[in-house]
């Protein structure tokens, strides 16, 4: 998604730099609106995680096995934790596409 939203906005992106936008700032503008979104999905996703774990374990369950219902409250840090280290990371990996954006030609193409 990262990257569909870059390509996306192209020209914003390069008219940000022609305008004297340094890199730092430009990685800022960009990916506090994923951040953002990842923490809004992490959120709903964890509320909605209890909801489908739930389900889960009553459909599976049959008269002779039994499951554990509980869910741990580490388990909710952990998912949390993984989810914005991989936000991080794919934020990291799209600094190179955002520094080798090509100002002159993003600008020319037609919207």
């Amino acid at each position: 998604m990262t990257n569909i939203n870059i390509n996306e906005r192209l020209s914003e992106i390069a008219t940000i730099k022609v305008l004297g936008f340094r890199n730092h700032e430009v990685y800022d503008y960009i990916f506090r609106e994923n951040n953002l979104l990842s923490i809004i999905g992490t959120v709903i996703g964890l509320f909605l995680g209890i909801i489908l774990h739930h389900f889960v374990m009553t459909t599976v369950e049959v008269d002779m096995i039994m499951f554990v219902r509980t869910i741990r409250p580490i388990s909710y840090l952990y998912a949390a934790s993984l989810t914005m280290l991989f936000t991080r990371l794919i934020n990291l990996f799209m600094r190179k596409i955002l520094k080798s954006i090509d100002m002159v030609s993003s600008l020319k193409s037609i919207e």
